[in-house]
């Protein structure tokens, strides 16, 4: 896929959880850990564009925002973001 839209793409996706529930505002969130994992085709340029995209969701300045990435040999090609956040409120 093309580059930067791959990693903006994941990042979406890991914010539109299912699992967050249709009535919970993850920008709410006061806290975040956010895990960029990708095959040797990723790019700093999209770890840093999956991170922005995330932070750009958050609506509180102080939130603590954690950023890791990783490699994975078998991800070549893809780009995965996980989020863990708390502190969300409803909608």
């Amino acid at each position: 896929g093309n580059m930067p839209e791959r990693a903006i793409l994941a990042a979406e996706q890991a914010l539109a959880n299912p699992l967050l529930g249709e009535n919970m505002d993850i920008g709410t969130a006061k806290g975040m850990l956010v895990n960029i994992t990708g095959g040797k085709d990723m790019t700093l340029f999209e770890v840093d564009r999956a991170a922005q995209c995330i932070t750009e969701q958050i609506k509180d300045e102080n939130a603590n925002i954690i950023f890791g990435s990783a490699y994975d040999e078998s991800l070549d090609g893809s780009i995965r973001v996980s989020v863990v956040a708390t502190g969300i409120e409803e909608k």
